[in-house]
């Protein structure tokens, strides 16, 4: 019988369909017609045929029309122009102001060569399907962290003052920009403020720098120019949205963790709501009793399916031991909270730290044992403590994961029949393994407590020693304590010596 632990944890997939919407690209190799099939895309019904009638004067169903566009671009050939711009908005027939990035070469670099899958051309947009006539959106592009002229709103007749004043409709600030610029700054500004709306910004990463556009701009952004391509890869778009009561926080979030979980990014950081529902725990851990509770299930599971996977260079985690880490890519950030605000695990692999690549499918779930320190963006030190070796056969991406890697995994122990009777002496098995604690304590200095089991003790003893890595994975494979122990043993020995 299949013994699976059950992970009770966020479903990052979960969107209010009729809230969030989202379309993308053919997948070929024209990047206009990409671009213009997923601007259309955005504009129809789910469910519905749209065809024209014979007339050829429209469609016979009514179209959506999105308030603004976030459109995402990657792994074409040719880069975005101007002319080409105009051109795809011309076709799809929107006229709301539309901003986007386009990744130059970015997914090749960032997954490799051994999931090409991820590398072909991809263009996606985003939207949200708001169908009333108050929302309003400004789209700007800026070589400044300043504030966006706002007073040039397509529309909107009040100033500064105003919207600051009027708390309601203060503007929500959705922004994309290069390292250039710090649009953590620019984000600090819009949150200081309109301190009542909700905002975020993006930088992303890459070789190369990437290109940001912005369609159907609003006042005098570009110089009086209506679509705008950085001709450097510099500067920021974004857009002001005046959402009215339409959308609440959670939806807010909703939307960001899909947009930008679409692509890597280097940074995101938003204002303190954006921050807390993205990146931030809400609690630094659970108490111990309910940690153990909720441990326990994995210690009896033979499988656990939908594990968060985090994959480390030059590193090796062991059951029954500890490992501090610091966190701070946005990925991470999200599993780190998804961790502690749900009592569950997640999975420690090991990477060549010579080649960056996965040394093999396996590794060891671990759980957060303490947050030692956590940041206002979601970047934390946390101390983890890992409980069982696993094997895994492949990793996939779920969707609004920030890029997250998981896996279904098999778990595997020590074999039952290992016999560890070698090591007794006339005096008992204890006074043997006292022994060894003894020669560890010496060798690492301090108060080390060493674990009274050989099977425990085997596991500390290999993560006290400083072992080559290919060592260390073997010990994390090895099946048999005996095996373990008879090797660190002679691992120190002949350390000492040298």
């Amino acid at each position: 019988m299949r013994n699976t632990a059950s992970l009770q944890r966020l479903h990052y997939s979960s969107v209010s369909k009729p809230q969030l919407l989202r379309a993308q690209g053919s997948g070929g190799n024209d990047l206009q017609e990409d671009l213009v099939t997923a601007l259309e895309g955005l504009q129809k019904t789910p469910g519905k045929e749209h065809h024209h009638s014979s007339s050829g004067s429209g469609s016979n169903s009514k179209l959506r029309k999105p308030k603004f566009a976030v459109a995402l671009v990657s792994n074409y050939g040719k880069d975005l122009t101007e002319k080409t711009l105009a051109s795809v908005v011309r076709q799809a027939g929107l006229s709301c102001p539309i901003i986007g990035c386009q990744a130059k070469g970015i997914r090749e670099v960032r997954r490799g060569a051994r999931q090409r899958q991820l590398s072909r051309p991809r263009v996606q947009c985003w939207s949200l399907n708001l169908k009333d006539n108050k929302t309003s959106a400004f789209g700007f592009y800026q070589r400044h962290t300043s504030l966006p002229d706002v007073g040039t709103w397509s529309g909107n007749t009040r100033n500064l003052a105003d919207l600051v004043l009027n708390k309601p409709k203060q503007p929500y600030t959705f922004a994309l920009g290069g390292p250039d610029l710090d649009v953590g700054d620019f984000v600090r500004r819009q949150s200081n403020i309109f301190d009542s709306a909700l905002h975020v910004g993006a930088t992303p990463r890459g070789p190369v720098q990437d290109l940001f556009f912005l369609a159907n701009a609003t006042g005098k952004a570009g110089k009086g120019k209506r679509h705008i391509v950085s001709p450097d890869g510099g500067g920021i778009v974004g857009l002001c949205l005046d959402l009215g009561s339409k959308v609440d926080t959670n939806k807010w979030l909703q939307f960001t963790r899909q947009v930008l979980s679409s692509h890597w990014w280097h940074e995101i950081e938003g204002c303190r709501s954006t921050n807390g529902g993205l990146f931030v725990p809400s609690r630094k851990g659970a108490s111990v009793s309910s940690q153990v509770r909720h441990v326990h299930k994995y210690m009896i599971a033979d499988f656990a399916d939908g594990v968060p996977m985090f994959p480390i260079s030059g590193a090796c985690l062991y059951p029954a031991t500890e490992m501090q880490l610091r966190i701070h890519e946005p990925r991470y950030k999200a599993m780190v909270k998804q961790c502690i605000e749900n009592n569950e695990i997640f999975g420690f692999i090991p990477k060549d730290d010579r080649n960056n690549r996965f040394v093999d499918t396996i590794g060891t779930c671990a759980y957060v044992k303490e947050v030692a320190e956590v940041g206002p963006t979601g970047e934390s030190i946390i101390v983890i403590k890992g409980l069982r070796r696993f094997r895994f056969k492949s990793l996939r991406i779920q969707p609004g994961s920030f890029g997250l890697n998981y896996a279904d995994i098999e778990f595997f122990d020590d074999d039952q029949s290992d016999d560890t009777d070698e090591y007794a002496t006339t005096e008992g098995f204890g006074t043997e393994l006292q022994l060894l604690a003894q020669k560890a304590q010496s060798f690492l200095g301090g108060d080390q407590h060493l674990m009274a089991s050989a099977h425990d003790m085997s596991f500390a003893l290999a993560d006290a020693l400083p072992a080559p890595q290919g060592q260390k994975i073997r010990w994390l494979k090895s099946t048999r304590t005996a095996d373990r122990l008879n090797e660190a043993m002679e691992f120190l020995s002949n350390y000492r010596r040298e």
